[in-house]
């Protein structure tokens, strides 16, 4: 429980505070990246397996963040 406490604290916090750098529409792609580790640490850690469907979906949110940030540099 202490684990699951702190991490959030600290993951909460540091998220928090990370958001505060970035462009408001980057950001809340970046929030997105939460699910992708998930799925990536069950897949390494607990060998489960990614079905067709997420690995889609990870291609698609990833290409999502390099685009929208390639295009959030280029008109700054």
């Amino acid at each position: 429980m202490i684990l699951a406490i702190t991490s959030q604290i600290l993951g909460q916090t540091l998220m928090a505070h990370a958001v505060r750098f970035l462009p408001l529409q980057l950001a809340s792609l970046f929030v997105l990246l939460q699910p992708i580790a998930a799925a990536l640490y069950a897949y390494i850690l607990f060998k489960e397996k990614l079905a067709l469907p997420q690995i889609i979906g990870i291609i698609i949110l990833l290409g999502a963040i390099y685009r929208s940030k390639t295009i959030l540099e280029s008109e700054s």
